[in-house]
């Protein structure tokens, strides 16, 4: 019994530093991701490759110019230093409802843009064909005005199909934006958490070195330890293995940042319940 209760301390104490180690380099990694703001940084950069506008000049500006997106916003945004901080993150539904007003085949646009301009949308049975037509004369002048020249044939090809499998229907042409959105930001979303990931593992490693943690109990290496290079037997090997006890350690504990604090404390939570 008393062998049972020790093991259960052991592993309540390792789950303990794990848990404590974890949200520590969480905590560290979320105030620098925040204080550089690079949660809003990361988003802007993705959209600025899905919408192909490196040079933030054409759609990637024209949507965070939108009340959709930034309601707080000013709508007159002309570089990427004037978007808000906290603008972290876009919903796919509004990313969609954005877009087809900026490229006015919203049957809404027509309420704030120039009717003179812009084909109305809103017609009453309007034949589908023309709706389909209109959409597309009205996608194109905005590509025309918002795109630049070497990449708008790729967003002419995107935005007719958009119009012309979903044949302008406002419902189908928003699924398909935010089917559009979810796929070119699933990839930046992987690469933002592994850069997260990543930065809580040197964290956790800095701190494991910093503190000297060694959690887990290792044996069987008290006749290696005694060899001393300038004993009878002794190798320099011999020497080298406190250090990679305790490195393997650290990478132990390193390594347990990665599921995330919460992970362990809900282990924890589990063990201490018992």
């Amino acid at each position: 019994m008393s062998n049972l209760l020790d093991l259960l301390a052991l592993v309540v104490n390792v789950i303990s530093i794990f848990a404590a180690v974890s949200f520590a380099a969480s905590a560290a990694t979320g105030a620098v991701v925040d204080g550089l703001q690079l949660r809003a940084r990361h988003l802007l950069r993705g959209l600025k490759a899905l919408l192909f506008d490196a040079s933030f000049t054409g759609l990637a500006r024209a949507l965070y110019n939108t009340e959709t997106i930034n309601p707080l916003g000013t709508g007159a945004i002309q570089a990427e230093a004037e978007v808000r901080p906290d603008t972290i993150e876009i919903s796919p539904d509004r990313f969609a409802t954005a877009i087809l007003q900026i490229l006015h085949i919203d049957q809404y646009a027509n309420l704030v843009n120039d009717p003179n301009v812009y084909e109305k949308m809103d017609v009453p049975d309007l034949p589908e064909d023309e709706r389909v037509n209109r959409a597309k004369r009205n996608a194109k002048l905005a590509i025309d005005w918002l795109v630049a020249p070497d990449v708008r044939p790729q967003v002419e090809r995107i935005v007719d199909n958009l119009i012309t499998l979903n044949r302008a229907n406002l419902i189908n042409m928003k699924k398909a934006a935010t089917e559009w959105f979810q796929t070119g930001m699933g990839s930046v979303t992987q690469r933002f958490t592994r850069q997260v990931r990543f930065s809580n593992f040197t964290v956790a490693f800095i701190i494991a070195v910093v503190l000297d943690l060694k959690p887990i109990p290792l044996g069987g290496f008290g006749a290696e330890l005694a060899l001393k290079p300038t004993t009878p037997g002794g190798t320099a090997m011999a020497a080298s293995i406190p250090y990679l006890i305790a490195g393997f350690q650290w990478l132990v504990v390193a390594l347990s940042a990665l599921p995330g604090a919460e992970f362990w404390f809900v282990l924890l939570k589990r063990f201490t319940s018992k």
